[in-house]
């Protein structure tokens, strides 16, 4: 009979949401009173209800105590859970950033070099996490003597570092138009850079060709040899082509 005449006592306050807030904070109480464990506590959804729907001024003494116990039960559940979730969300940005810049190192490689500035633009917010292996890359490619790898990552490596001005205007020695054009755009922007062999005439009308603005048509005829630092041969063997600039 009695919790028939319980039901029937608290049927008014079933009825409305603060009754039902009323009745599972007497509930919780008497729980928690009985057994003192966290389990015995009400659910964050409970908590809730209880704080918005009833009043605090008609709590007793042993449900104000409750409730604080509830709030710092789900207080550290909620710091748990946000630490939890900012662990994941850096895992998986770390994660996507490493796609990312694997996907850039792969598309420097096949690319053709026309399209390398434009790639090594792209790469700059994963500069961090692809210097090294720009560097151990370039060594492989130079014991492979793979000179388009080489060039590609050279290119890659021009930004921060400055040892690459020498090997691209080495490179203007025996480049094609199409990897003239590909160093011009890297090094404009980088045209303070100095090289080691900055001293030698031919050196710096190799720079003043990178920097100049120019045009290139495919001719019988070798640019002249002074200006490729007398290596005339390395050029005649590609069909020749002549550069037209304001700097001569």
């Amino acid at each position: 009979l009695v919790p028939s005449l319980r039901d029937w006592l608290t049927c008014t306050q079933r009825h409305t949401r603060r009754g039902r807030a009323e009745l599972c904070l007497a509930d919780r109480t008497a729980l928690w009173n009985a057994r003192r464990e966290n389990r015995q506590l009400p659910t964050g959804w409970e908590w809730l209800n209880i704080r918005l729907l009833t009043r605090t001024s008609e709590w007793t003494p042993s449900q104000r105590r409750m409730m604080q116990q509830t709030g710092q039960v789900l207080a550290m559940r909620g710091i748990v859970l946000m630490a939890c979730l900012a662990l994941l969300v850096g895992i998986g940005w770390e994660s996507l950033s490493r796609l990312r810049a694997q996907a850039h190192l792969d598309k420097l490689l096949r690319a053709p070099t026309a399209a390398v500035p434009a790639i090594v633009n792209d790469m700059a917010a994963y500069r961090h996490r692809l210097d090294a292996t720009l560097r151990k890359l370039f060594a492989e490619a130079q014991e492979r003597d793979d000179e388009r790898t080489q060039l590609h990552l050279s290119l890659a490596l021009l930004p921060n570092d400055v040892r690459q001005v020498d090997v691209l205007l080495s490179r203007l020695l025996t480049a094609t138009p199409t990897e003239l054009i590909a160093i011009r755009t890297a090094m404009q922007p980088r045209t303070r850079m100095k090289s080691r062999d900055d001293c030698g005439r031919s050196s710096r009308i190799r720079r003043r060709i990178v920097v100049s603005d120019f045009a290139w048509r495919v001719s019988w005829r070798c640019t002249s040899p002074r200006i490729l630092g007398g290596n005339k041969s390395s050029v005649t063997s590609q069909a020749g082509w002549r550069l037209r600039t304001r700097c001569c």
